[in-house]
């Protein structure tokens, strides 16, 4: 019964981890979508640019190449983001799952416990 307390004990402290690094991963994914946005803003400002200077493309040829290279590490940083958000949603998935498996492994652990307990009652009355 004691191995059993303290594997339930070890299961919720195991659960609350699990809940800490979800709630981590949902800050990760919240601040990557804002960086995310800023990005495709950040894309549209350089593109207005871009259009600027194919108007005055004598005078802006510079600026324009220059654009371009922002566009493309732009692309880059927002290919990475995505990686990265498709990386956390695995994590937070697999967390998930885990926590379901604890919640199980729990619950065993509780039956277990409680026919222990009733085990114990039926030695109990026996010995009275």
């Amino acid at each position: 019964m004691n191995r059993l307390y303290h594997a339930h004990r070890d299961n919720i402290t195991q659960m609350n981890r699990l809940y800490h690094a979800h709630r981590d991963n949902i800050t990760q994914m919240n601040r990557l979508y804002h960086a995310h946005g800023d990005n495709i803003t950040q894309i549209n400002r350089v593109d207005y640019a871009h259009r600027d200077n194919v108007t005055q493309m004598n005078r802006l040829y510079h600026a324009h190449r220059d654009n371009i290279t922002q566009m493309n590490r732009l692309y880059h940083a927002h290919r990475d983001n995505i990686t990265q958000m498709n990386r956390l949603y695995h994590a937070h998935r697999d967390n998930i799952t885990q926590m379901n498996r604890l919640y199980h492994a729990q619950r065993d652990n509780i039956t277990q416990m409680n026919r222990l307990y009733q085990a114990n009652n039926v030695l109990l009355h026996e010995q009275l």
